[in-house]
């Protein structure tokens, strides 16, 4: 029996029996038998780069292209609204959507080929012997191990416990009794997880070597998603939750804890005050952008933000994420331009949100004295902005520029 492993964009494993030379036999060129395909270090690092394929693009949420993993969950949630009545997160808010929606069932199956394929990395990696050092091998043994764990996140954080296959392979003729496995509970999952982050995390680099590997999990990266793991299962979601008491194995075993456990909010409270003493600022910060004269400028720090996808402030993006996408949601419409500049305002954050922001007094809107007013305009430049533009006054005058309240950002 022979192995071929596709090194296109899904990786997958086909096998052929051989009886006698034919056409059957023909080995299709896109293909590489196992021992090609760890070989060098660029065959390896090409099925390795198809495991970083599936991380979520989180910017292309209106229409969720199953196969990039992005989510509904801004425009599903209470943090804003699509206004267009034709997208996933619209299904979600209307009931629209069942176990048979292909957006419900991507995300299992996609992140399972992952789960798969970084274990089977693992497993080969060290049967590279050509342009490849001892400290690479570990880097990137480490690497798969971390998103391994990533995507194991992904799937709780949207099935709830799921099934944990360790560091097994499963074989693509595997019979089917050996895959029907029970689910581990959450709290077995979030163990998994939080413990398997943080073994790869002390193996992988805090900053990338050079820009070649910018988009590559570090240390930083790696750690955050055991901050989510923490917190996800301190959540009265799954902390507790007397609503899932129904959710159980056939074997009667319960998958969701049924006791209020306090002393997860102060795990998840030590691992974030860790993270932030470790990284902040010397490896994360706000991101600051000065204007034309050198002065600082919360404006052009806003604006830029979003367009330099890697930032002091981001901890983790993709090189290929759907910005662009993002950024003709969120700029508002501009009747009689161009495409290219006109905006969509098709993504909005909900009122309650806008309203959480103080006035520049520091009071919040609801507070006497605090000068908010919600009729008329008034022709408003913020601070760093090129220039004035005619504005609701409901938005003008909101939190200090200077002093304690530079600028504000809400992030996911």
């Amino acid at each position: 029996m022979k192995k071929y492993i596709y090194l296109t964009l899904v990786v997958g494993l086909t096998f052929a029996t051989s009886c006698k030379k034919g056409f059957l036999d023909q080995v299709p060129n896109d293909r590489l038998t196992l021992e090609e395909t760890f070989k060098t270090r660029s065959t390896a690092e090409r099925f390795l780069n198809n495991v970083y394929s599936l991380i979520p693009d989180e910017f292309a949420q209106r229409s969720p292209d199953e196969g990039r993993n992005a989510g509904v969950w801004t425009g599903a949630s209470d943090e804003a609204e699509f206004v267009w009545g034709f997208n996933q997160a619209n299904n979600v808010n209307i009931g629209s959507w069942d176990a048979n929606s292909g957006f419900v069932n991507s995300y299992w199956n996609n992140f399972y080929r992952g789960i798969r394929a970084a274990s089977f990395f693992m497993v080969n990696i060290d049967k590279v012997k050509e342009d490849i050092t001892p400290q690479i091998i570990v880097q990137y043994k480490n690497e798969a191990r971390a998103l391994r764990a990533i995507y194991y996140f992904y799937l709780v954080r949207a099935y709830g416990p799921v099934i944990l296959l360790g560091d097994n392979v499963v074989e693509p003729d595997a019979p089917s009794e050996s895959v029907q496995l029970p689910r581990s509970s959450m709290e077995e999952c979030v163990a998994y997880i939080t413990s398997e982050l943080e073994a790869a995390a002390a193996n992988l680099p805090i900053t990338p070597a050079n820009d070649n590997n910018y988009g590559r999990i570090n240390k930083g990266m790696a750690l955050s998603y055991r901050l989510q793991a923490y917190l996800l299962a301190a959540s009265p979601l799954y902390n507790g939750n007397t609503d899932m008491a129904s959710l159980k194995n056939k074997d009667g075993k319960q998958l969701i804890s049924q006791t209020v456990d306090q002393s997860k909010w102060k795990t998840a409270s030590d691992a974030y005050k860790a993270y932030i003493t470790q990284f902040v600022p010397s490896t994360y910060k706000l991101y600051r952008k000065n204007d034309g004269g050198g002065a600082f400028s919360p404006y052009l720090s806003y604006r830029d933000l979003f367009i330099d996808k890697f930032n002091s402030e981001v901890i983790m993006s993709r090189l290929d994420a759907s910005i662009e996408g993002r950024q003709y949601e969120l700029t508002p419409y501009h009747n009689g331009k161009n495409s290219e500049t006109r905006g969509s305002g098709g993504l909005a954050a909900m009122q309650n949100q806008v309203d959480a922001f103080f006035m520049a007094n520091g009071l919040s809107i609801n507070d006497a004295g605090s000068g908010y007013q919600t009729t008329g305009t008034t022709m408003y430049q913020p601070v760093g902005s090129p220039q004035a533009t005619e504005t609701f006054n409901q938005w003008v005058n909101r939190e200090p520029v200077n002093g304690k309240y530079e600028y504000t950002t809400f992030g996911n």
